[in-house]
């Protein structure tokens, strides 16, 4: 046995030493405050982020003028790869991504790793497109990796890329006790903060891969069609935590499976949202939906896109305001770019010098720059291996950007509530002359009629006795003597989700909930309780009853103690209060379990694999669980590794490469860290991080990463 187990490990040995031979020749330097970490937060936590390029490189860089990308309209451009410019990660397929109009920098999260179907990725990654370069992001924690999650979303007015789910397991190197405990309906990014949060709404519609999402840019909300996989119509409200079941006249035909089939935009002009191809890929009809009426329409346009099975890709240009669509002709084996103009029900195919090389189904992502007046299309091309593959970025311009006169929103718009009053603010736009107050109150964001109280001169305006009990809508405009602008971001008189709770088991029967206070416009809090079906372990814990209030009167501080039965888990939720009475959303539910440990990091070491992550915040944890993927990337099964909990918060697996699997496409080891309180309940599985990973040449080693 000694025998083999050297000749085993020396085969171990000579897979990583050409393995590192190879990343020489295509890997990308790393500065060593983000590849080491720094002092602080940095030494801490670990590394922020991995810039994939080496920022001392002159790459080739797309032209510029006034900060805009120069293009000719009705024009692709091939942007990544291209000789001479910044490197490529070679990610793969059915992932997901949308456009940070506040960093101006595209998102990206899952799909497959570079070999095309392999691994899930949980992988965050940021792209910008005016420099042409990809950033690995290191969250806090990560949703699970999944793959045929294509429409994912970024909420304009929150600052979040919102992330459903898709399928997750099946591709090797997934803990199923990780799914199901950390896949909820809703997970939120901010790229500001660098961090997810899983939001946990309760109640929740179940969204699979076979859907199709947009964000309404007015009212401030996702629509999603096709929930349950059963033709149903719901609306996400991130800003209240809240879903709703729109139950609306004339749905389309359902998507019974993730085939290439249907996508959806939201048309800000007319206020619509736009699907097209539905059904089981067949289908080449057109709806709109508008979301005040509740009401889908069959448009039945002039003209439709070339369709069978065409996986179309679609975005909304809000400069030319035209939907435009990337559909596969599978006839001529070539991609066509049309454009819908809802305003005439017109569908034109646009007569581009050249269209981008065709891939393969699901392998189209596309989004739209405002600030760049862009269409930017993610493109996964295969000609049939890994090695000659790529993840092509290209962008496309319908028609020239408008001029720099035109009066823009006022920014930055912000909402103070007293006893009596609500107090406006916002940012003074220098060419504006006055501004205009919009304002109306509804049950939901969709369902409000504005109309106009005031004029200011300034950026500030009080509105004096406002009708308590409702909730009231704001929007305001920037005015000159010769045109108005279009509607700011628009704020509302209810507070914020709060997203940072700890729940502490204090004893067998007694909690203690934490919070921080993450809005200025609170008088008190409420908090509110809920059965679950804990404790469980190998199967999903389970909120089992409604959530109940627990409070008699409203808390001042951000903290309360709470009585509970010994031996059951419960989940409690934080709703801010303001001054005018108005309970803001739901947070997302927390358990009487510890929370999940963020900030998990491995570095190799070797044969050894070195881990490192944050200190719980609760009260009485003893200490912390380390797992490891026990045979190959399809074992479901994880050992642990220490007898009794770690202490600290770092761990060393000295046998990481034992037994490890040499085979290019399955090698390497997958660690999970729990947290355990005095009571020995333990946390769900974190985020997983990597020993020399699988496709490591495109990654590095030896440093802290995930």
């Amino acid at each position: 046995m000694g025998k083999i187990y050297i000749v085993a490990f020396l085969g171990f040995v000579v897979v990583v030493f050409f393995a590192s031979l190879y990343a020489k020749k295509t890997f990308f330097s790393v500065s060593e405050a983000a590849a080491e970490g720094a002092e602080g937060d940095e030494a801490r936590r670990g590394p922020g982020r991995w810039e994939y390029y080496n920022e001392n490189e002159h790459y080739k860089r797309p032209e510029l003028e006034k900060g805009v990308i120069k293009q000719e309209p009705d024009t692709w451009v091939k942007r990544s790869p291209i000789p001479e410019g910044p490197p490529s990660p070679k990610l793969g397929y059915e992932a997901s991504l949308d456009y940070d109009v506040k960093n101006k920098k595209i998102i990206r999260h899952g799909g497959h790793n570079q070999g095309g179907g392999g691994e899930q990725g949980f992988e965050t990654w940021v792209y910008d497109i005016a420099e042409g370069t990809w950033t690995l992001m290191y969250p806090n924690t990560s949703p699970p990796g999944n793959c045929c999650s294509r429409t994912n979303v970024y909420d304009h007015a929150n600052e979040k890329f919102v992330r459903f789910p898709g399928f997750s397991g099946h591709h090797g190197w997934q803990w199923s006790r990780h799914i199901f405990n950390s896949d909820s309906s809703v997970w939120a990014y901010g790229l500001n903060e660098n961090r997810w949060v899983n939001m946990r709404p309760f109640p929740e519609v179940s969204v699979g891969p076979a859907r199709a999402a947009a964000y309404d840019t007015d009212d401030q909300v996702i629509l999603v069609f096709n929930v349950y996989e059963s033709g149903l119509t719901a609306a996400y409200d991130l800003y209240a935590n809240t879903w709703t079941l729109l139950n609306p006249e004339n749905e389309p035909p359902k998507k019974p499976s993730y085939t290439p089939g249907f996508n959806m935009t939201y048309d800000g002009s007319r206020k619509l949202f736009v699907l097209f191809g539905v059904g089981d890929g067949t289908d080449p009809r057109t709806f709109a939906f508008d979301i005040r009426k509740n009401t889908w329409k069959d448009m039945r346009p002039e003209g439709d896109p070339v369709y069978y099975n065409a996986d179309p890709v679609m975005s909304y240009d809000s400069a030319s305001r035209v939907t435009v669509c990337v559909a596969a002709n599978k006839k001529d084996n070539t991609l066509e770019t049309w454009a819908y103009d809802a305003a005439l029900n017109r569908w034109r195919k646009m007569s581009p010098p050249a269209e981008p090389v065709p891939g393969s189904d699901r392998s189209r992502l596309l989004t739209y720059s405002p600030d760049q007046n862009l269409i930017i299309l993610e493109n996964r091309y295969n000609p049939g291996h890994w090695r000659e593959a790529q993840q092509q970025v290209w962008t496309y311009r319908y028609a020239q950007p408008p001029g720099d006169d035109t009066l823009l929103p006022p920014q930055n718009l912000k909402l103070l509530t007293t006893q009596e009053s609500i107090e406006l603010s916002w940012d003074p736009d220098e060419k504006a002359e006055s501004y205009n107050v919009y304002h109306g109150t509804g049950k939901t964001p969709w369902r409000v009629d504005y109309s106009k109280i005031a004029s200011a001169k300034t950026g500030t305006f009080i509105h004096k006795g406002p009708e308590k009990g409702k909730i009231h809508y704001y929007y305001v405009t920037s005015v000159d003597p010769k045109s108005e602008s279009a509607p700011s971001l628009k704020a509302r008189s209810q507070p914020g989700v709060i997203t940072d709770v700890v729940v502490s088991a204090v004893s067998k029967d007694k909690v203690e909930v934490e919070w921080k206070a993450e809005n200025k416009d609170v008088s008190g809090y409420n908090i509110y309780r809920a059965e679950t079906n804990g404790p469980v372990r190998e199967r999903k814990l389970k909120v089992t009853g409604s959530f109940k209030p627990v409070n008699k009167e409203l808390i001042k501080g951000t903290g309360f103690t709470d009585n509970i039965l010994p031996d059951k888990v419960y989940a409690y939720r934080v709703h801010a209060v303001n001054n005018l009475g108005i309970e803001g959303g739901p947070s997302p539910y927390f358990l009487t379990i510890p929370s999940t440990p963020e900030y998990v990091f491995s570095r190799e070491d070797g044969a050894d694999c070195q881990l490192k992550w944050q200190k719980n915040p609760e009260k009485n944890i003893i200490g912390y669980n380390v797992y490891r993927t026990r045979k190959d990337k399809f074992d479901d099964t994880h050992d642990l590794l220490n007898k009794e909990p770690v202490k600290g918060t770092s761990f060393t697996d000295s046998n990481a490469a034992k037994d490890m699997p040499t085979q290019p496409s399955s090698t390497g080891r997958r660690y999970y860290v729990t947290a355990v309180d005095f009571l020995g309940q333990e946390s769900f599985p974190s985020s997983p991080v990597w020993f020399y990973r699988e496709w490591r040449t495109f990654y590095k080693t030896g440093v802290w990463h995930q």
